[in-house]
């Protein structure tokens, strides 16, 4: 059996990636998680949040030196969207 191909659909304000399995919402261009389906299951995430309280790539740092686990953290956000690699095998934006 072979792996789905991996479709790219750009829309104005998003970015939807498809394997046919998982398929994942990106807003655009922040690339702020608002949406993933599995296997049909609609969007695991929660979506009465606003879009950009849904999921979030974030960096987390403590200064040098610091002991636990509580650090700083913010959320990255993108200002600018272009597609670096789009084939059956993978998609990339920056």
């Amino acid at each position: 059996m072979s792996n789905p191909a991996v479709q790219l659909h750009i829309q104005e304000r998003h970015v939807v990636m498809d394997n046919g399995i998982l398929q994942v919402t990106l807003s655009k261009p922040e690339g702020i998680v608002t949406g993933i389906q599995y296997n049909g299951i609609g969007n695991l995430l929660e979506d009465l949040n606003d879009e950009s309280n849904r999921g979030y790539w974030d960096l987390v740092w403590s200064k040098e030196g610091s002991t636990g686990t509580t650090g700083t953290s913010y959320v990255i956000k993108g200002e600018s969207f272009t597609v670096v690699v789009e084939n059956e095998e993978q998609t990339r934006g920056l």
